[in-house]
């Protein structure tokens, strides 16, 4: 083939561009320059490629009108720049100690007289160390340990022998942890415009066997022994730990420079695709033989660029080059996709035809970003035999003729210069060792819901989120889940991303956990504890409910409140005063017991259809089925006798020192008793804010009152000596609150635990492992949180039916659902819901009211 002539060839780029309207206008042009030969090893070298600083000597790549180079910084473990890590100089710099690197970037970057200004990209080899001197460092005998991770990194194929070339193995954490490392280095100590990887793969089907990533497989899958090259599970975790590397080091950059961009040369081979799926994709060696998943890469979005490194001689395989480039430039998805041809083994004419053909669209339509050949040094082939190859300059004027006659800018990244979309980043460790927790599990479930495993350092990412408030969890077996919320908005951060990080704790014996002051033991939860579905707290002591009915209590026990003979049993709910606690039994009673000073202990005759108890310093309060509240006990302040005359519909109770709440099912809040402080002065705990509405849940502290409004904010009144009533901005999503003797603790709709207030014990430092709460409860200076475990059993309790409206009582946890169903005949199969309620860790009403039938059968579902 010979060329076309320099004006047909003219004509033939504008029309290209006429078609395409401004799909060329703006395109990559780059070229690798690699550093095994002349290209950027000396000033001089540099001054060729890219001009000289301060001058107006542009450089061969600006004068081939191309606008980006793909620079070799690494080859082996070693460097052109003096690195961070320690990683020794290359050899062939001059001088030895040459920070070409830098040269590079003062000379691409310089636009002296309106020159233009040149992307560099550093590319490095990621695993490759040919046996130098960081190889030496990182080869001490293996163990194969995963508590204490050994310091042997090389990679073996399936016989034990180490690889060729001496790479480290991605499987190994450690490994890891180092690329990502030497990555980070070059960002935060260049400006430079890109990172470019290479090798980003194994070199044969049959590596990956470091002792390290063998034991870490085997214990992610429970296996022994050594697992086949060909076993799919086994190749599936070889393209994971690469692609750990990927993600870890893009959302990295995000974080620290998110206008750096990430990009990668990754290797096509045959066979070639026959499709542009990802079907087809799977079928080709980077997926199956050397783990090199970038296609999954570029639809995830962890790369800005894939650079695929498309290289086939036109005279021998231009079937297997066109079925390549058509499938990247159909598989783009919302990355920049740039064509890399092998000019090097081409013979000029074809090197050319391979540049002009990565313009041409795809059978579908579809065009590529640009390209980038190999290479400046050696980018055309002279004869094949001996190996004979052109230099630059008898490749540009081609070049320039006939791909690249004028200059093109490099097309923007509107992911980066206009993002829409935020991303969520974060380690995952394990409380008890501090150690990484490989393999976790991680969710996040909001605008989008998606799931991916932690890496081998506990990394986890999740790219491209739509903005939105999202539900975060972590979880490994035989650890508790932790979870948060992270609301995923644009321009808050830099780059938009938002980090989350996880430390998981050993579930304790108890689901009960307590903090603050232990003057009386009341903060040691002991082993009956197991399978709690309730908890509360009263001055010095904590109760908790069980599952089976019965209530534990531990602390002081001056008054008997912690019990002096047979456990309460059969219980429902419970609630705990000052010196005092009543329950609620499964037939609507209440008991009560331990101080009874005022007649705290010693509930009305007949009261009965109870709901739910609440109890103050000396005082108890309980709120009957029919929205009718009793009030007994102590009334120095009111706190009984002051009960608005006339007072129904109320949904929930709460009791404070000395005063008493009740929650109306209009949303208002009603309060009286006691309205000044220990000191007498004012405060006005009984005091409702006159614009209090919507309410969904109510808490009573000593001296201050708690309200959760429905759209899940806090608002305090009363007492703020400690500042217990001083909500934390921002605080939102909040289901459940409660009051100390002067702080305040809410708990949110994710598990997560927020307190505020006092805190000379420790009662408002929530434990940084505190993993997702269902139940909370404040004492007069501790705190009780109770975990998410064990289901209150599946029972109906209370039931009864006035006129056509059938209630019944079930125990209910924060975070799960409740639905009432019913059948009109047990010969239906068709449950129909009549009620459905969130639970909030305490006894909750479902309703039926069309009961009109002269049967019916219900039952309750809870997940």
């Amino acid at each position: 083939m010979n060329l076309i002539h320099p004006k047909t060839t003219i004509l033939a780029a504008f029309l290209l561009f006429w078609f395409n309207g401004l799909t060329w206008a703006d395109e990559w042009r780059a070229f690798w320059v690699d550093a095994w030969g002349p290209g950027h090893l000396r000033q001089s070298e540099v001054d060729t490629l890219l001009g000289v600083p301060g001058t107006s000597k542009a450089g061969r790549i600006r004068d081939a009108n191309c606008n980006a180079v793909f620079v070799q910084v690494r080859r082996n473990c070693d460097a052109c720049y003096p690195s961070s890590m320690g990683e020794p100089y290359m050899s062939g710099l001059t001088p030895a100690n040459f920070n070409a690197l830098q040269a590079v970037i003062n000379a691409a970057h310089d636009t002296t007289g309106g020159k233009k200004r040149i992307e560099v990209h550093c590319w490095m080899v990621a695993f490759r160390t040919s046996g130098g001197a960081v190889y030496k460092r990182h080869i001490d005998p293996p163990t194969g340990s995963l508590v204490h991770l050994d310091n042997y990194w090389p990679s073996r194929d399936a016989d034990g022998n180490e690889v060729d070339d001496k790479a480290f193995d991605p499987g190994h954490p450690l490994v890891l942890k180092y690329t990502v490392d030497v990555a980070m280095d070059l960002v935060s100590n260049f400006d430079l415009d890109g990172i470019h990887y290479d090798y980003i793969r194994f070199t044969a089907g049959n590596q990956g066997y470091n002792p390290t990533s063998i034991a870490r497989y085997n214990a992610r899958y429970g296996l022994t022994g050594q697992p086949s090259p060909a076993d799919p599970q086994f190749q599936q975790w070889r393209r994971d730990q690469v692609s750990a590397v990927v993600r870890q080091v893009y959302a990295r950059l995000q974080k620290a420079k998110p206008w750096v961009k990430q990009s990668g040369s990754f290797v096509t081979w045959n066979p070639s695709p026959v499709a542009s799926t990802r079907e087809a994709f799977q079928n080709t060696r980077p997926y199956y033989d050397v783990y090199c998943d970038w296609d999954s890469w570029m639809e995830e979005g962890i790369v800005d660029m894939a650079v695929p490194m498309t290289y086939y001689r036109q005279h021998q395989l231009p079937n297997d080059y066109l079925r390549w480039i058509n499938f990247e430039k159909d598989r783009r998805f919302n990355r920049h996709m740039i064509i890399g041809p092998g000019v090097y083994m081409n013979y000029l004419t074809n090197a050319v035809l391979h540049l002009q053909m990565t313009r041409t669209p795809s059978p579908q339509g579809n065009y590529a970003d640009g390209f980038s050949g190999y290479s400046y040094r050696s980018p055309y082939l002279v004869k094949a035999d001996p190996l004979t190859y052109g230099d630059w300059s008898g490749f540009a004027p081609a070049l320039v003729s006939n791909v690249t006659p004028t200059w093109a800018e490099i097309p923007a990244m509107p992911w980066k210069t206009a993002p829409t979309k935020g991303h969520l980043m974060g380690t995952v460790l394990l409380a008890d060792s501090g150690a990484w927790a490989d393999g976790a599990m991680v969710n996040i479930s909001g605008p989008t819901n998606r799931t991916m495993r932690a890496d081998a350092t506990g990394f986890y990412a999740f790219i491209d989120l739509p903005p939105g408030n999202y539900t975060v969890a972590a979880s490994k077996p035989d650890y508790a889940t932790a979870s948060a919320n992270v609301n995923i908005a644009l321009g808050a951060v830099t780059g938009n991303m938002y980090e989350q990080n996880f430390s998981l704790i050993v579930p304790p014996a108890s689901p009960v956990l307590v903090w603050g002051d232990n003057t009386f033991g009341q903060s040691a939860a002991p082993e009956l504890a197991t399978n709690a579905i309730a908890v509360a707290a009263g001055a010095w002591h904590t109760l908790a409910l069980r599952a089976d009915g019965r209530v534990v209590a531990w602390g002081d026990n001056s008054s008997g409140q912690c019990g002096d003979g047979e456990p309460m049993t059969n219980a429902l709910a419970i609630a705990a005063g000052g010196y005092h606690n009543l329950a609620i039994r499964r037939d609507g009673a209440v008991v009560a017991w331990g101080a009874n000073d005022y007649g705290q202990a010693s509930v009305p005759p007949g009261l009965g259809d109870v709901i739910a108890v609440a109890a103050g310093t000396w005082h108890s309060v309980a709120l009957r089925a029919n929205g009718t509240v009793v009030v007994w006990g102590d009334d120095s302040f009111g706190q009984k006798s002051q009960q608005p005359a006339g007072l129904t519909q109320v949904v929930a109770v709460a009791a404070g020192g000395n005063h008493t709440l009740a929650l109306k099912a209009d949303g208002r809040v009603v309060a009286w008793g006691e309205n000044t402080d220990a000191e007498g002065n004012v405060v006005g705990q009984s005091e409702v804010p006159w614009d209090l509405a919507d309410v969904v849940a109510i808490g009573a502290g000593g001296y201050h009152s708690l309200a959760v409004k429905a759209d899940g904010r806090v608002v305090g009144w009363g007492d703020n000596s400690q500042g217990q009533v001083s909500v934390p901005a921002g605080l939102s999503n909040v289901v459940a609150v409660a009051g100390g003797g002067m702080h305040s603790v809410a708990l949110c709709g994710d598990g997560s635990v927020v307190a505020w207030g006092a805190n000379w014990s420790g009662q408002s430092g929530i434990p940084a492992w505190l993993p997702a709460a269902v139940g909370i409860s404040a004492g007069e200076w501790h705190t009780v949180g109770l975990l998410e475990g064990t289901l209150p059993e599946a029972r109906l309790h209370c039931p009864a039916r006035k006129g056509s409206r059938f209630r019944v009582l079930a125990q209910t946890m924060n975070r799960k659902t409740y639905v009432l169903e019913r059948l009109d005949s047990l010969g239906e199969t068709n449950w129909v819901g009549v009620s459905t309620n969130a639970g909030n860790g305490a006894l909750r009403m479902l309703t039926d009211p069309t009961a009109t039938a002269p049967q019916r059968f219900y039952r309750m579902k809870q997940w």
